[in-house]
């Protein structure tokens, strides 16, 4: 079975601040087993809105296969993405995970990419506050 290493970076810049942006590398060793990360978007206004930028990049001899992106569990969170079916080797993408809660309290949700052999799970946390 083919491994390839893929790198997944945290940029965090929230949307209605104009601070300098910290970045935090995480490498993950694509294989035939899920992987699992945790996000927490801490806590946030309700209406108003964040978001997390994930750096997805094929660090192996082989191309990566991604047949999708998803998103589920609370609709305060919602995905947009310029990957593309296939990573070239060295090539990178953005995941932006975007959390704009419409209602107080705790939410939760899970992004999933799905890998041509395996999914990587990313569990979202967030908590809106009037």
């Amino acid at each position: 079975m083919k491994k390839f290493l893929m790198s997944l970076a945290l940029v965090f810049a929230p949307v209605f601040a104009f601070a300098d942006v910290s970045v935090q590398p995480l490498n993950v060793e694509a294989k035939a087993q899920d992987q699992y990360l945790n996000y927490n978007f801490g806590t946030s206004f309700v209406h108003s809105a964040r978001f997390q930028d994930f750096i997805l990049t094929a660090n192996g001899p082989d191309s990566t296969f991604i047949r999708g992106i998803s998103v589920q569990g609370s609709f305060a969170y919602r995905v947009d993405t310029n990957c593309p079916q296939i990573l070239m080797p060295g090539q990178q993408c953005t995941i932006r995970v975007i959390f704009h809660p419409s209602t107080t309290g705790s939410h939760w949700g899970d992004v999933t990419v799905h890998l041509r052999e395996s999914n990587i799970y990313i569990r979202l946390f967030g908590n809106a506050i009037r």
